[in-house]
């Protein structure tokens, strides 16, 4: 599985493979939600995007916790969306951090089960944290 790699708007982009991710919970926090409203905007402007999940995920069953972006949708040139969701992500956090990005997370989904909920769902913003 490869998917784009968004390290931050100082840096391009990179391609990451994996064999094995451990999806682990969901990436929340409040750094996280402005993140997630701040996402939800930038997606309903390129209007490509159809779900997204924020979680926290191991590679390869060994190193530390990463936060990986999940998005399904149609982002077009994966590069390009990668690079836009990098400059929100480095706004808030700076280019010394990363965000992965995983583009067309369906087989993610299936192993994310309903532990790691929906931020974005068909144009329409999940607030995760306020619970209905």
């Amino acid at each position: 599985m490869s998917w784009p790699k968004s390290v931050s708007s100082r840096r391009p982009s990179e391609e990451l493979r994996a064999q094995a991710i451990n999806f682990v919970a969901e990436q929340d926090g409040l750094p996280e939600r402005e993140l997630k409203t701040k996402l939800v905007t930038l997606f309903g402007q390129l209007r490509l995007v159809r779900t997204a999940y924020l979680s926290r995920v191991q590679y390869e069953n060994t190193g530390p916790l990463e936060m990986v972006l999940c998005v399904r949708g149609q982002p077009g040139q994966n590069r390009v969306f990668a690079n836009r969701v990098g400059d929100v992500f480095a706004s808030m956090f700076g280019g010394h951090e990363h965000l992965d990005i995983m583009l067309d997370h369906a087989r993610a989904r299936g192993i994310l089960g309903e532990s790691v909920p929906t931020f974005l769902q068909v144009g329409r913003r999940v607030d995760s944290a306020v619970k209905t």
